[in-house]
C-alpha cells in the first residue's frame, strides 16, 4: 500500500476542530491485486528523537474509525480497499501552527483475506499543508 500526503483538495475549514491546526489531505492507495483491510493506525509525533503515538480519540485507531475518516476518494467494500482503489481523508489534520512544524507520521497496518499483513509509513512533509485557525463558538 502507498500513503501520501498532498495539500488539502476540500476546503480545510470543514474539518472536526476547533483550533489553530496543520491540514493535509492523506490518501492511501491499495497497489495489490487483491484487496486490504486497514485494521490499525495511528498518528505519530517525534519529541525528543522517540515516536510518541497520539490522536484525538486517545486509544488505538481501528478499521471502523478508518471507515468513518477516509471517506473521500474511493469506496470502501464492505470494509476493504480494493486493487488500485484510494481512500482518503480530506482534510486530515493535527494541532500545530505556523511557527511550529513539529516532525509527524501517519502509520497503517492492513491485513488481506488470507491474513497476510502490509505496513507504511510516511512522514508529512511541511510543503503540503495549510494552516487554518478555526475557533468555535459554544
Amino acid at each position: 500500500m502507498n500513503v501520501t500526503h498532498i495539500m488539502p483538495v476540500e476546503d480545510p475549514i470543514l474539518g472536526s476542530f476547533s483550533c489553530e491546526a496543520i491540514c493535509y489531505r492523506t490518501e492511501v492507495e491499495n497497489n495489490h491485486s487483491f484487496p486490504i483491510r486497514i485494521v490499525w493506525f495511528q498518528f505519530f509525533i517525534e519529541q525528543d528523537g522517540e515516536w510518541c503515538g497520539y490522536n484525538v480519540k486517545n486509544r488505538v485507531l481501528r478499521e471502523e474509525d478508518f471507515e468513518a475518516w477516509y471517506t473521500e476518494g474511493d469506496p470502501l467494500d464492505s470494509g476493504w480497499l480494493l486493487p488500485g482503489a484510494v481512500a482518503a481523508c480530506d482534510p486530515n489534520w493535527h494541532g500545530g501552527s505556523r511557527d511550529c512544524f513539529p516532525t509527524v507520521k501517519w502509520s497503517f497496518l492492513a491485513v488481506d483475506k488470507k491474513g497476510n499483513t502490509y505496513f507504511n509509513e510516511t512522514v508529512v512533509d511541511k510543503e503540503c499543508v495549510k494552516y487554518v485557525n478555526k475557533q468555535i463558538n459554544l
